[in-house]
């Protein structure tokens, strides 16, 4: 456990250092308040979220109570928009590729 916290205090040092605090909190916060910041060109990879949330503590504490439960609400409500987007857009190219005896043969 120790070595976790290790890596928590490294990654925030770095954050420190290299001044990206302001932007990962903006980031969080972004996300949380409106839907065009949860895209992909916000957004390419939702687990930055992840990551930027175990580096800055005190953000939890600003989106503490209720705003931290519709913050994981938003949050799965993005992976899971994302995931159907992908499986949708797999699906289409397939078919228009392949056509219809391709996808029913899976």
């Amino acid at each position: 456990m120790r070595i976790l916290f290790a890596f928590q205090r490294t990654c925030y040092q770095t954050a420190v250092d290299y001044q990206l605090l302001a932007g990962m909190t903006d980031k969080l916060v972004e996300f949380h308040e409106s839907a065009k910041h949860r895209t992909k060109d916000a957004i390419p990879n939702l687990l930055t979220l992840v990551g930027y949330l175990a580096v800055l503590p005190d953000v939890l504490e600003k989106l503490a109570g209720n705003k931290l439960a519709e913050f994981w609400v938003v949050f799965m409500e993005e992976a899971t928009r994302r995931g159907f987007n992908n499986i949708f857009k797999v699906s289409v190219s397939t078919f228009l590729i392949h056509g219809p005896n391709r996808m029913l043969s899976k």
